[in-house]
């Protein structure tokens, strides 16, 4: 323990006489162990443990594929009130379950209505959390039996309405109507889908049509029993009901379950960026060892009077090792510290600002927890890193070289060398990799962007209204949407208005479709087009050209159907204009109808995804079915400075009725990409400094060697040898360094390529093209930094003086 005493105040001395160079090994350590603290924050916050359950690997989410309807695999809406009884009826493998199914809901707020998301359960949440209520309780046995008009709120709601007011259990909220006694508030961040209210149902899940599945399956599993056993009792379950129902119910023809933990459900949207990013993170870190390696193996170099003197005295090659590494991590704890204390204020301060679709659960991203265990990890990896080299050459001291040396300090060994050319080498090919991955993901970004989506989403406006059942009859729905697409079609600024189920790029309910004279179903099952049900001013609107045929009008007193191009060209080969077809869906059956004209084709689903066929109904013609309607404006100028114009309106046909989910063309399509610009602008953001580090590492290592090399190029310079040809010899020796370089760091962009498939697919490809910008912009920015110290020692010297010396 001495030993190790004194080489701590050595360490700690020999830093107070140099604090620049202290500094700046502190400083760049904290900004690379920094950023990836930060970054694993948010992949921790967003992927490894979005929700803060206990045990969150026991919570399953249950999912249905049912191909004899074309439905891929979904956890979203998915299952029917008998499905559920079925699947779950004596279960073995599950500790709790929680049916539930998702609506908005009118509450009467502490200033104007809102709508809020409420989840209607079957089941006491508060069991498959595995988590207590912060204040009251769950629902208990006689009030899930009856149906009760009590409600638990999310722990948000409670701090935004309530001011987490301790006697909210005193309180009562009225939803569509109705009131409800607050009895719980849910623990922090750990609503289901954002909901803000749980309420119970009033009908028995096996009481519900079969053919109606809105709902999702939530379950915790028993101790004991893993996802495998549990997939398996479920996969039978589902099999034996599949044969039972099959002939009746075509969904039921090769009907699957499948199990999927909760929290990787919920990861998903974020994962293949978050790791992309991750990787970049970590590979500036890399470059950050590298470059501190380069410094402290110079500065060892250096040293050798010191160890001469040392060894001399009789130190053991033990001690020499062990100042290194404590020299290594003596900086690496300073710069973990201080990267930490950075991370933790940026987190604080970005996660305010973070878009919507990257906030997850809601969960603020801190440094805690997992992350500190990150950063410790961090910190002592990055000491071993960058001071191995360092301590290695100190290791292999030789006595008598280090004595003789001792008198010509500023030579360097061939070790030495050696190992500064690996760092150059490591450098470069990490920053053609990071500056490749910006490169192809802001290509791919920019490609997205390019795609025609079929309509101009500038001046758009969108926003969802919901009427009440309690209120609003199947003659009563019509009127009002009539009557609200008159007053603000009459607003200023509006040049059009209308109404719609479902607005690209937010497109996701289908119907099954029927075509006369199909007298079989098709192999594979009736095809599943998108459905949206839209007034006759919805076309107009949204900037659909008329290909064939007319659209509907007041004057059709039938149902009347209009297709896009897509599913004109696809089902209805001898022409769509005239042919007759039906649509059906778990809520809906529009009879037999007559297709009366053909419209272009937009990307319904927006950038990301392509055009898929869609079909157009009537509002009018729905009898009213459809009380959840989005308005749609397209206006003259910015859409949103018509909004308060347009809440008037909505409120002067019904005070009690909010409007919500209100953006822009631009901020629906917006939210689709926020992920990946997350992912470009960060990993473009660590090319940048990864070519910053490589363009310093290399000008440090140049400008050191040639220092060194003082005597040996005045000597050149004696025998005839100009400036430039001293300061080309350097920049050709560096140049085959940087070259070896860039051939591993091109194999390492290829070979890496399919890890980063969805969001790189030129790499994915092995497009080499993608190489031309790295390569270069790393091979003049080297070019640049090993001729500026070459040219700039080079013209220093004077062999008259160095030759006197000698």
């Amino acid at each position: 323990m001495n030993g190790w005493h004194v080489d701590w105040k050595c360490f700690l001395r020999w830093n107070r006489r140099r604090p620049g160079f202290a500094l700046v090994v502190v400083g760049v350590l904290a900004l690379g162990i920094g950023a990836s603290v930060a970054v694993f924050g948010l992949v921790d916050a967003l992927v490894l443990d979005p929700f803060p359950y206990p045990q969150p690997e026991r919570l399953v989410a249950v999912g249905v594929e049912m191909p004899g309807i074309g439905r891929d695999l979904s956890f979203f809406e998915a299952l029917s009130g008998p499905d559920i009884v079925g699947l779950t009826a004596g279960h073995q493998s599950f500790e709790s379950i929680l049916p539930f199914d998702l609506n908005s809901v009118r509450v009467r707020g502490p200033e104007v209505p809102e709508r809020l998301f409420a989840a209607y359960v079957w089941a006491d949440p508060f069991p498959v959390f595995g988590m207590d209520p912060v204040k009251g309780r769950g629902f208990d046995a006689a009030e899930l039996a009856a149906g009760a008009e009590v409600a638990v709120i999310s722990h948000e709601l409670w701090r935004r309405w309530f001011g987490e007011d301790p006697r909210v259990l005193e309180r009562s909220l009225v939803a569509d109507g109705v009131s409800y006694r607050v009895i719980g508030v849910a623990p922090p961040h750990s609503a289901i889908y954002g909901a803000d209210l749980y309420l119970l149902s009033q009908v028995r899940l096996a009481d519900l049509p079969r053919d109606r599945r809105p709902f999702h399956l939530l379950a915790r599993l028993a101790p004991g029993s893993g996802p495998a056993a549990a997939s398996q009792e479920l996969s039978l379950r589902a099999a034996r009901m599949a044969r039972e129902l099959a002939g009746e119910h075509e969904a039921y023809r090769d009907w699957r379950v499948e199990l999927i933990p909760w929290n990787a459900l919920q990861a998903y949207p974020y994962t293949e960026a978050a790791w992309l990013t991750m990787g970049a993170v970590l590979a500036v870190l890399l470059l950050v060892c590298a470059n501190l390696a380069s410094l402290l193996l110079t500065r060892a170099v250096g040293e050798r009077s010191e160890i001469a003197v040392r060894l001399a005295l009789g130190a053991g090659r033990w001690s020499i090792l062990r100042m290194a590494a404590l020299e290594s991590l003596g900086f690496a704890l300073a710069g973990g510290l201080v990267g930490t204390l950075l991370a933790h204020w940026a987190l604080r301060l970005g996660s305010a600002f973070l878009p919507v679709a990257l906030q997850g659960s809601g969960r603020p991203v801190a440094v805690e927890g997992r992350v500190l265990l990150f950063a410790a990890g961090a910190t002592l990896l990055v000491s071993l890193l960058f001071g191995l080299a360092p301590a290695w050459h100190r290791l292999r001291a030789d006595l008598r070289e280090a004595l003789a040396d001792s008198a010509h300090r500023n030579t360097a060994g061939r070790g030495a060398r050696r190992a500064h050319g690996l760092f150059i080498g490591v450098q470069v090919a990490l920053a053609v990799i990071l500056v490749a991955a910006a490169v192809g993901l802001l290509g791919e970004l920019e490609q997205v962007l390019a795609r025609d989506l079929g309509f101009e989403p500038e001046g758009l406006l969108s926003m969802r209204i919901s009427l009440p059942r309690a209120r609003y009859g199947e003659q009563e729905v019509p009127r009002f949407f009539h009557q609200l697409v008159d007053q603000t079609r009459a607003l200023p600024g509006v040049r059009s208005a209308a109404v719609a189920t479902q607005v690209a790029p937010s497109t996701f309910f289908g119907a099954e479709l029927h075509r006369r004279g199909e007298e079989e179903v098709p192999e594979g099952g009736r095809p599943r087009p998108f459905h949206t049900v839209v007034d006759e001013g919805y076309f107009a609107t949204l900037g659909l050209p008329l290909l064939r045929g007319r659209l509907p009008g007041p004057e059709d007193s039938t149902c009347t159907l209009v297709v896009n191009q897509l599913a004109a060209e696809r089902w209805f080969p001898a022409g769509a204009v005239g042919a007759e077809a039906r649509l059906t869906g778990s809520r809906f059956d529009s009879g037999w109808c007559r297709i009366v004209g053909v419209v272009a084709t937009v990307r319904n689903r927006g950038w990301s995804e392509a055009a898929a066929p869609e079909i157009f109904s009537v509002h009018r013609q729905a009898g009213g079915r459809f009380n959840q309607m989005f308005l749609l404006l397209r206006t003259a100028g910015d859409p949103e400075t018509v909004v308060p114009a347009v809440r008037a309106a909505v409120q002067a046909l019904d005070p009690d009725q909010p409007v919500y989910d209100i953006a822009t063309g631009e901020q629906a399509l917006a939210g689709q990409l926020a992920t990946r610009r997350a992912a470009a602008s960060l990993v473009s953001a660590f090319a940048a400094t990864a070519l910053a580090l490589a363009v310093l590492g290399i000008y440090g290592v140049v400008a050191y060697d040639v220092r060194c090399r003082s005597g040996e190029m005045s000597l050149r310079m004696a025998l005839g040898a100009t400036s430039a040809d001293l300061a080309g010899q350097v920049v050709v020796e560096t140049s085959r360094i940087v070259a070896a370089g860039l051939v591993v760091g091109c194999a390492g962009t290829l070979a890496l390529g399919h890890l980063a498939a969805a969001l790189l697919p030129a790499l994915a490809t092995r497009d080499p093209g993608i190489l031309l910008v790295p390569v270069g912009a790393v091979s003049l920015l080297a070019l640049l930094a090993s001729l500026l110290p070459a040219w700039k020692v080079a013209g220093r010297l004077q062999p008259a003086e160095f030759l006197h010396r000698r």
